[in-house]
């Protein structure tokens, strides 16, 4: 078997600007507020976001313009 568990900073490198992401969770729990906020500070920008539903991790991409 593979081991397909990863660093999030390790996961944060997959991403780059442009990309498209899709963000998971249920409504306000278990989302990837972390990754996200690790996104931010690695400068990735201009993402496209597929989401059933859309929460504060979103709202934190869109307010620094990713």
């Amino acid at each position: 078997m593979i081991d397909k568990l990863t660093s999030l900073n390790d996961a944060v490198k997959l991403v780059k600007s442009g990309d498209t992401v899709s963000l998971g969770g249920m409504n306000l729990y278990r989302r990837p507020v972390a990754f996200v906020r690790e996104l931010l500070k690695a400068g990735v920008r201009d993402l496209t976001l597929l989401n059933f539903t859309s929460s504060y991790e979103s709202d934190l991409l869109i307010g620094q313009g990713g």
